[in-house]
């Protein structure tokens, strides 16, 4: 008899062990998957935000003057179009459209002069009637614009700079004007700060 107890209660004992050791088990496996559920659902909400800031394009400022009804600094997304710019500042009905290349890219920072019917202009840069008043764009700037606003610089001198401008895909910084043909220190003195790089 007291065998008997004895055996029942080493297997009473040895099933209470074994039902703790699985439910044991089961509680590490589920805190485990728990885990598991929370590290994807936040790896794919932090992907989901990095692919959004991904496609969500930058904000660029760009200041349309001239014979335009809303003059002023236009907000736009990066890789807008001129067209787009003037647009926003409503044309005028005496505005001369053909004088600017609707089609270029506008830049952050970019100056758009939309010059009347008639009206004379200095020349024209990229995307818009150029501006005088700042410093020229060496990656945007034309023959005649370099000609004509920089001393010293003369029609085969700004050749070469939209030439070393078109084979090395375009200036990073004013100083590479040093590697241009014909410009040494002393010109590039001269032209350093009425130039610059966007």
């Amino acid at each position: 008899m007291f065998d008997i107890d004895r055996r029942m209660l080493v297997t009473v004992v040895i099933a209470v062990l074994i039902s703790f050791g699985l439910g044991y088990q089961y509680g590490v496996y589920i805190e485990g998957k728990r885990k598991l559920q929370e590290h994807l659902t936040r790896s794919e909400v932090s992907n989901q935000s990095t692919q959004q800031a991904k496609y969500e394009p930058a904000r660029i400022y760009v200041y349309v003057v001239g014979e335009v009804l809303n003059p002023g600094v236009q907000e736009m997304e990066e890789g807008a179009r001129a067209y787009q710019a003037v647009e926003r500042a409503k044309p005028g009905e005496n505005a001369d459209l053909s004088a600017i290349n609707l089609a270029a890219l506008v830049r952050d920072g970019e100056k758009i002069v939309v010059p009347r019917v008639g009206e004379q202009t200095v020349g024209t840069s990229s995307s818009s009637v150029f501006n005088s008043d700042g410093p020229l764009d060496l990656n945007a700037a034309t023959v005649e614009e370099l000609d004509q606003r920089l001393p010293g610089i003369g029609p085969a001198l700004a050749q070469r700079i939209v030439d070393y401008r078109q084979r090395t895909g375009g200036f990073r910084a004013v100083e590479e004007l040093l590697e241009v043909s014909g410009i040494g220190e002393k010109k590039y003195a001269e032209i350093k700060d009425l130039v610059c790089v966007r």
